[in-house]
């Protein structure tokens, strides 16, 4: 997935221009262990290719707060993928017992802001040049949005897996998943709606 993010979008994700991903932080990205640090996958239905992943990694002075990441790949930006995957990770979160969440991110990505402000009441806790750490309190579970109410729904135009005559991939064009913690390639395994 790292590959389809175009340079902006690797700028939002990571606060710094990144061509590759180190061993290093590829292995820090993949080791999940579903209670410290989860993450979901957003996959198309038909192919399973990723277009989304968020994740969170606990914070452990503070075990009721974890740190928040997304990245959406740009072809599936703006259709409600990171709006799906934020309030699933949201619901996930509030099971580990978690109720605040922190994002470290530019002053200028307000999209990302505003997904935060969804999901809770933000603050800024501190700014410091061009980027600014938001914490989230957590809403009690809310209705996660579902795959019927975005406009997710549809691949884009000549994305990858697409039907001809722009059908939807599937019944709704994407799945969630989460990765297997022992797989260090994050590989796609059990659908998160099935997991408690």
């Amino acid at each position: 997935m790292f590959a389809r993010l175009s340079p902006a979008s690797r700028l939002a994700r990571f606060l710094h221009p990144k061509r590759t991903l180190s061993a290093d932080e590829l292995c820090c990205l993949t080791d999940v262990d579903h209670r410290n640090h989860d993450a979901l996958i957003a996959v198309t239905r038909g192919r399973g290719d990723p277009v989304g992943v968020a994740r969170f990694v606990r914070d452990p002075e503070e075990p009721t707060s974890a740190e928040v990441a997304v990245a959406v790949v740009d072809e599936w930006q703006d259709r409600g993928v990171g709006s799906m995957l934020v309030s699933r990770l949201a619901v996930h979160a509030l099971r580990a017992n978690i109720s605040h969440v922190t994002a470290l991110m530019s002053a200028w990505n307000v999209r990302a802001r505003r997904l935060l402000e969804k999901h809770g009441d933000v603050a800024v806790v501190s700014r410091d040049g061009a980027t600014v750490l938001y914490r989230v309190a957590l809403r009690g579970p809310s209705p996660v949005p579902t795959q019927e109410t975005v406009s997710a729904a549809r691949p884009p135009s000549g994305a990858r897996g697409s039907r001809r005559g722009g059908d939807p991939i599937g019944a709704a064009g994407i799945r969630f998943v989460v990765p297997r913690g022992d797989d260090p390639f994050g590989s796609l395994s059990t659908p998160s709606r099935d997991r408690k």
